[in-house]
């Protein structure tokens, strides 16, 4: 190996300081979720997940519907509606290269919900690069949604694009913002629902009494939905869109697809996040979900 590259890649501690330093950008917002997100580049390049604004005072607690690496999932109840409250285990940035898992879920969140204003909005479709392959694409297809992009549509009549329009876009699981959960309540439910300490990937995970963590409000899909032979279209649509979006799916597991819509949030990473790995944006079919 030569000197200069050698000197060009990037040592372990640069990559542990390039991880510390994504770990502090804000992902946060205070604001209330109530009417449409701003939907500026400046917002998409900086996105912000709302607050819940439903009151978490009235949450009643149904069921534990499982738990990982990330976080443990409830089925909850809150003005009569069921919903899936996802709690994250790590309420600070985790030491090293370990992603924050809430801090990409609710930049995920955000940026699909910008995305969706954006189309919804929009008097005539917004059009993409139909095969982006770099980070450049990526990232210049995000922008087509902005209000600049809007305006000046780059790929409007290049022979490789493809619109986008309300009756076009897929349909992701819904996010009604983030809110702050105490230990105390958690460690204070049923036994049956309370939250056990676990050792994943060699890490040991538990919500202890004395601290508050952060969680996130989706929409309630049933565990007993799996994916069928004929929802593969409605999982395609997903993946094709996501990929054209600028995501990049760093996880391809069946099992975090439910009823055709992929609910592990987490699955997905924006082009401002580290993790976005040139080797895996690309195409592929949903048949090679395992």
């Amino acid at each position: 190996m030569s000197s200069v590259a050698a000197a060009e890649r990037p040592s372990a501690q640069q990559f542990r300081d390039r991880h510390g330093h994504q770990k502090q950008k804000p992902f946060r917002d205070g604001q209330a979720m109530i009417g449409p997100p701003d939907c500026s580049w400046a917002s998409f390049k900086r996105p912000l997940l709302r607050a819940c604004p439903l009151s978490r005072q009235e949450i009643i607690w149904h069921d534990k519907l499982g738990y990982g690496v990330d976080g443990t999932v409830w089925k909850v109840e809150i003005d009569g509606r069921f919903y899936a409250l996802k709690v994250f285990w790590d309420n600070k940035p985790p030491d090293g290269m370990r992603y924050w898992a809430v801090q990409r879920e609710c930049h995920n969140a955000a940026l699909l919900q910008m995305i969706r204003t954006a189309v919804e909005k929009a008097t005539e479709p917004i059009y993409l690069k139909r095969e982006p392959r770099t980070w450049r694409d990526a990232a210049r297809n995000l922008h087509a949604f902005s209000t600049e992009g809007s305006r000046e549509p780059r790929f409007r009549h290049a022979p490789d694009s493809i619109p986008v329009s309300s009756s076009s876009l897929p349909r992701f699981r819904e996010c009604f913002g983030w809110m702050s959960i105490s230990g105390a309540e958690l460690c204070s439910l049923d036994p049956k629902l309370r939250p056990h300490g676990v050792v994943l990937d060699r890490i040991k995970r538990a919500i202890w009494p004395w601290e508050n963590y952060f969680a996130i409000l989706y929409e309630f899909i049933s565990p007993d939905e799996q994916p069928a032979v004929q929802e593969t279209d409605l999982m395609q649509s997903q993946i094709d869109f996501l990929w054209r979006a600028g995501f990049c799916m760093i996880e391809r597991r069946l099992v975090n697809w439910r009823g055709g819509m992929l609910v592990d949030m987490a699955d997905i990473v924006s082009p401002w996040l580290l993790e976005w790995e040139p080797m895996l944006y690309n195409w592929f079919s949903a048949e090679d979900l395992e």
